[in-house]
């Protein structure tokens, strides 16, 4: 599962579904939640992450994914540009991956399904659906006193 906002989400349904690589850096990792090992951080919140996407992966994509081989970070010493090519996670954040840029495509190759859920309040996303084939308007809201 990963939150995003309007713009990834758009990227996602550019790319059939699938995780698409930060817009930030090259090197940035994707981070994910993994629900079944209690993953549910959304960093940014909702008013940022309007969309919450739920994959469905192969089991072989969820042992890609397996919190007893994932790099534990602090151990490590690394940051996750420096592990572009594993899977790892924080002590503090239970259930959440950080997958290496290079260990993407792997991933996006296990990926069999995805929902999605718009947020509505208080980081209450609601009305799961299919992902669109096509991409959504992006709404900016103004600032006041702009016009």
């Amino acid at each position: 599962m990963r939150f995003m906002s309007p713009e990834e989400f758009n990227d996602v349904i550019k790319a059939g579904g699938k995780i698409v690589p930060s817009d930030r850096s090259p090197r940035t990792s994707r981070w994910m939640n993994l629900p079944a090992e209690g993953g549910k951080t959304n960093p940014a919140g909702g008013s940022v992450n309007k969309y919450k996407v739920t994959y469905k992966i192969k089991e072989s994509g969820y042992n890609l994914l397996d919190s007893r081989k994932a790099i534990e970070m602090e151990r490590s010493g690394l940051g996750e540009a420096d592990l572009p090519n594993g899977v790892f996670k924080k002590s503090n954040e239970k259930g959440v991956r950080g997958i290496g840029i290079n260990v993407l495509k792997e991933v996006n190759e296990n990926i069999i399904g995805a929902k999605y859920e718009t947020w509505l309040k208080a980081d209450k996303y609601i009305d799961p659906k299919p992902l669109p084939t096509k991409p959504l308007p992006i709404c900016k809201s103004k600032k006041k006193g702009k016009k």
